[in-house]
């Protein structure tokens, strides 16, 4: 078994990793794991060339909160300035639609694509 090649002090993580996206062993049987595979797995997602993660959803949150410059916007300022960032994105898909091309992706993100589908 894995549990005994590695040092006692990254069992724990090796517990945690288990029971949250493996499933342990009760009685024989794995139980199912707190998050499915379907969840988590992108393996899929690297054959077909799709992006491994969320980052996209991530910079949209990182933009809203930028454009609102505080923690807590009152409805009117929240309203504002969503209508703002909603007219920013208005303007880059009437770009690509005319023709423009999207920005490339980074040199790195492409050879990580590329080794990841020789594995």
């Amino acid at each position: 078994a894995l549990t005994e090649h590695i040092p006692p002090e990254v069992l724990p993580l090796l517990d945690w990793f288990e029971e949250f996206y493996v499933g342990r062993i009760i009685r024989n049987r794995r139980r199912p794991a707190r998050f499915s595979p379907i969840l988590w797995n992108v393996h899929e997602r690297v054959l077909n060339k799709e992006d491994r993660t969320n980052i996209h959803a991530e910079a949209a949150n990182r933009r809203l909160n930028l454009q609102m410059g505080v923690q807590h916007p009152t409805l009117w300022t929240f309203i504002t300035n969503l209508r703002k960032v909603q007219s920013g994105c208005d303007t880059f898909y009437q770009q690509l639609e005319a023709g423009n091309s999207p920005p490339k992706k980074k040199k790195k993100l492409l050879m990580l694509t590329k080794e990841f589908l020789k594995l």
